[in-house]
């Protein structure tokens, strides 16, 4: 049985609409006012429950944000996770861009957060996640110098992200799969011209 937060069972079904009505409001609250604006005592307004009820399961709204992040980070480290750079980068661009668009599609915070510069801090707090549990294959760059190689994940990391971004902004009129394939395609390409 998984624990929530503050170490309740999880088949608690008033702790879990509470957690629910929490998530939802808070993931609600930041895409409208953004998380600097956000208080404890509005998102509690928001979800009709007591500072209390909250700080029972959260010390603060960091927190809770920390954990919606881990969330969305492990479910694409899962996906990923056993893929090496520069090897795979191909395919670990391909996973990211259809995992985005599936999270985007069911969730407006994680396609808001991952597209509004107005959530740069938050961006770069998931990206460090990933890239914690990123493998880089020794020597996989060859003459490169770890100061190059650092570059060359950078501009894999970006490239997703930002044609991710710029599906969203298009009006996402290419399909997921074509995505995918473009953008790792144009990966693929870049590295086959540096690591030669």
């Amino acid at each position: 049985m998984a624990e929530m937060p503050d170490g309740r069972k999880k088949t608690d079904l008033r702790v879990v609409k509470t957690l629910d009505a929490i998530r939802t409001h808070f993931e609600r609250l930041v895409c409208e006012c953004g998380y600097d604006k956000l208080t404890v005592a509005s998102l509690c307004e928001s979800a009709r429950i007591n500072k209390k009820t909250f700080y029972r399961h959260y010390k603060s709204l960091d927190d809770l944000l920390a954990q919606v992040q881990h969330e969305f980070a492990s479910e694409y480290v899962e996906l990923t996770g056993h893929l090496r750079i520069p090897e795979d980068a191909g395919e670990i661009t391909r996973r990211f861009i259809l995992y985005s668009c599936e999270t985007g599609a069911r969730s407006p915070f994680y396609e808001a957060v991952t597209c509004s510069s107005a959530f740069s801090s938050i961006q770069a707090s998931m990206i460090d996640n990933v890239l914690e549990s990123r493998r880089v294959s020794p020597g996989g760059f060859g003459a490169l110098s770890a100061e190059e190689a650092s570059v060359v994940i950078s501009f894999l990391q970006q490239t997703g992200i930002n044609a991710y971004r710029q599906w969203v902004a298009d009006g996402k009129r290419l399909s997921p799969e074509r995505l995918a394939s473009l953008t790792a395609s144009l990966v693929e390409g870049a590295l086959e011209g540096v690591l030669q």
